[in-house]
């Protein structure tokens, strides 16, 4: 399953735009660490889970990454377009 969701977004990452790709691409880290510490609690047996703190990190990333970040790309846009506008008018 997790192989599946790792190609599910590399194939995101491919065919996006840049300014989602930067998105996909933290999700796609975040996920790798995720799981690279999940294996490493697996494998080490040790009795205390702290794999929990890799998904709380991961989900402020997400979430952070998501929702609040405008990429340095869309900003140049956004600006390059208000000044063209405001020159035109």
């Amino acid at each position: 399953m997790v192989v599946l969701s790792f190609a599910v977004f590399i194939h995101k990452i491919a065919n996006a735009t840049k300014f989602y790709r930067e998105k996909y691409a933290v999700v796609l880290i975040s996920l790798a660490v995720v799981a690279a510490w999940e294996a490493y609690y697996i494998l080490s047996n040790t009795p205390i889970d702290l794999s929990i703190i890799g998904y709380a990190i991961s989900g402020c990333f997400v979430y952070y990454f998501s929702v609040e970040y405008i990429s340095f790309f869309l900003l140049n846009k956004i600006m390059s377009v208000v000044v063209e506008e405001a020159s035109s008018a």
